[in-house]
């Protein structure tokens, strides 16, 4: 990790935590697609820090989005220049659908203020409240025509508009000239957390692919994470709850990423598991609660890994 980078990471978590958050940093040598997870009561972030945001790859992205998606959290990157110039302060950047901000944006947003504008294909953009300018319009008895008229645009893109469309940021404040209101709908960036129900990857790792095997037999989703301290995450829709599952060969290799897992597991109230390969007596190591891939292969259904599971936690 570079000197500037680092310091930028310590700079966003030293920010988090006096602005009131609990965190966990995850500081493994480039093994995570992100590099903080921040919570302040039901607020909370997985965060990517980077310089220059250009490497952000594809696959970064969909790491990120998911990892968010099941922890429920929203997901950023944080950057101070794209291409070659710096980001503006104020404006909301996307890269692979995930949002990027500025160090200066997302302390503002942090502390309340929540960017209007967003750039997109061509320029900036704002996002409207359709409700509010459709309300603004009727107040100040305007038609849809007089509208269209006065910002020299069709009736229909007026129409669209008041049905929540986005505007340039050139249209926004012409609106904002005639109608004498605030019709902006702010960006909040929890409402880009990736929704779409992807699917889960299947190994092709023989250890792997059968524990991912065994868990959806148990009944829970299973997803497997490539870089980050956990290699899977598994949701158990019955109960409503997650598991923080790492995967691994040899525990005893593998304490920096057990002590990750713990920690994240108890900042999101989570279940840290680990799952090891090798024959074990330990049922819980660093926190967490320990079963073997052999063990976990004999577990016949739900009832009986959660009672597996719970045995395990309460020896914790």
């Amino acid at each position: 990790m570079d000197d500037y980078r680092k310091g930028m990471i310590e700079y966003t978590g030293r920010f988090l935590r006096e602005s009131g958050f609990s965190l966990s940093a995850c500081d493994l040598d480039g093994l995570s697609s992100f590099d903080l997870i921040a919570r302040r009561e039901n607020e909370s972030y997985v965060i990517k820090v980077l310089y220059n945001v250009d490497p952000f790859r594809i696959e970064n992205a969909i790491e990120i989005s998911r990892i968010g998606k099941m922890l429920g959290s929203a997901v950023l990157l944080i950057g101070e220049r794209a291409g070659n110039g710096f980001l503006e302060d104020g404006i909301v950047y996307f890269r692979h659908s995930i949002p990027i901000m500025s160090t200066e944006t997302f302390h503002n947003y942090v502390n309340g203020e929540k960017p209007l504008v967003y750039a997109g294909p061509g320029g900036y953009y704002v996002s409207l409240d359709g409700k509010k300018m459709q309300e603004a319009r009727s107040r100040s008895r305007l038609s849809i025509g007089n509208v269209s008229m006065s910002i020299g645009t069709s009736r229909r893109s007026i129409s669209l508009y008041e049905s929540g469309n986005s505007a340039t940021l050139e249209v926004f404040q012409k609106l904002t000239r005639i109608l004498k209101e605030d019709i902006s709908r702010r960006i909040d960036i929890s409402e880009y957390t990736n929704t779409k129900e992807d699917e889960p990857e299947k190994p092709e790792d023989e250890f792997l692919f059968d524990i991912y095997t065994n868990m959806i037999k148990i009944g829970l989703d299973m997803n497997l994470i490539r870089k980050a301290p956990f290699n899977a995450l598994a949701r158990d829709n019955i109960k409503e709850s997650l598991f923080l599952m790492g995967l691994f060969e040899d525990l005893a290799m593998n304490r920096e990423r057990i002590l990750a897992i713990k920690n994240i597991s108890d900042l999101m109230e989570k279940f840290p598991l680990l799952v090891s390969r090798q024959d074990t007596t330990k049922e819980t190591v660093g926190g967490c609660s320990v079963i073997t891939a052999k063990k976990l292969s004999e577990i016949s259904d739900h009832d009986e890994f959660l009672r597996v599971v719970s045995r395990t936690r309460i020896h914790s």
